[in-house]
């Protein structure tokens, strides 16, 4: 009898295979992102970044904005961009939707020139 003749043995190997299947379906996913939340790999980049909050014409000082957005830091992250932008736009869409918040972040990503994001998005 072939091992492989049991329904148990099949549904083993092809659960073991569909697993396989989405973790190089996740690697690939990665690989293209923008923000890179599945790769395995490190991701070294280096983001220096303003962020530039005004709320009814007030602007907020640096540790209201580390606060309201819940940055470990401001300034600089090692990983992608996009975890910055992913983090202002939860905020702003969810607890801080009727705040009426501009927000400015100016980043550059490993030396190349400045970049503008901003929310709301125009």
């Amino acid at each position: 009898m072939h091992p492989l003749s049991t329904w148990p043995a099949r549904l083993r190997l092809g659960t073991a295979v569909a697993f396989l299947a989405a973790q190089i379906g996740a690697i690939a996913y990665a690989r293209f992102a923008p923000s890179r939340y599945f790769a395995w790999a490190p991701y070294d980049v280096i983001n220096l970044y303003t962020l530039d909050v005004t709320i009814d014409g007030r602007r907020l000082e640096a540790g209201e904005v580390r606060l309201r957005y819940v940055l470990p830091q401001l300034g600089r992250d090692n990983r992608s961009i996009q975890h910055v932008k992913d983090h202002v736009r939860q905020y702003e869409e969810t607890y801080g939707a009727g705040d009426g918040a501009r927000v400015l972040l100016t980043y550059t990503v490993n030396g190349r020139p400045q970049e503008p994001w901003r929310w709301p998005p125009r």
